[in-house]
């Protein structure tokens, strides 16, 4: 099966469950939406799938197995992820934080791989034009020329939505991409999703606004204290009495 299957992982802390024989599928071309209350795991799985964190568990991209010891191969893999809050390196420009996603990226950033100079003029030119074509695809044109430092949390979001674009990833693990942004910003959030997906592209979406899970996804998955409560097309999930007493408060935006 091609892009990414999730079997019986778990992750414990101190002998407490964060994550407990938790399964999905992600298959290309699909997005899928994993939500939750808060504390629900939905972090903690996409960090023990990139090996962020220890886990146990059968996980595999485009039915290859991915070692959960071995973050690095999960970029080699063409799996990609953003942050709860987005990594941008502050002594770089939004263009340079860009041209990183041609690097094999871990869990952590490596600084000198982010500043080390390219090998050639040509490699220079092509990493700058995929660079720049990613920004243009998230909207985030104009943080090209501006620093890190410099950036206000939405536009750090959307240069490190451009970073994981560069390279063309198979995989993509979104963690709540919609904080921060305005609503034309997510709109075009929506947008890309949805590119991303008809190229076959496929997307697992970590979202609490139920009206942008409604919009974009295909399934959902709904975790609550680590294990999986229901899973299945929007629509029905948000009728599923388990998932109502999990989100009760929160579900006028979901039309259930």
């Amino acid at each position: 099966m091609s892009g990414l299957q999730v079997r019986d992982l778990s992750v414990h802390f101190g002998g407490v469950y964060a994550l407990k024989g938790v399964a999905l599928n992600v298959p290309s071309g699909v997005c899928v939406g994993l939500t939750g209350p808060n504390g629900s795991g939905k972090s903690t799985l996409v960090n023990a799938v990139t090996g962020v964190v220890d886990a146990r568990g059968d996980v595999r991209v485009d039915d290859r197995p991915l070692p959960l010891s071995r973050p690095g191969r999960a970029a080699r893999l063409g799996l990609r992820r953003t942050y709860q809050t987005p990594r941008v390196h502050d002594e770089l420009t939004g263009l340079e934080n860009a041209c990183a996603g041609h690097h094999v990226m871990t869990g952590r950033m490596v600084t000198g791989a982010l500043l080390s100079r390219f090998r050639s003029a040509r490699a220079e030119r092509d990493r700058r034009r995929d660079a720049m074509a990613a920004l243009g695809r998230v909207g985030g044109d104009s943080a090209a020329p501006v620093r890190g430092s410099a950036m206000p949390y939405g536009q750090r979001r959307l240069v490190e939505l451009a970073r994981v674009l560069v390279g063309e990833p198979r995989v993509l693990l979104l963690d709540e991409p919609s904080a921060g942004l305005n609503d034309v910003e997510t709109e075009a959030l929506c947008r890309l999703i949805r590119e991303l997906t008809d190229t076959g592209v496929a997307v697992l979406l970590i979202e609490h606004r139920i009206g942008l899970l409604n919009e974009v996804c295909d399934q959902l998955v709904v975790l609550e204290e680590g294990v999986t409560i229901h899973q299945g097309a929007p629509r029905d999930v948000w009728r599923h009495d388990r998932v109502r007493a999990a989100y009760i408060g929160d579900l006028s935006d979901a039309g259930a």
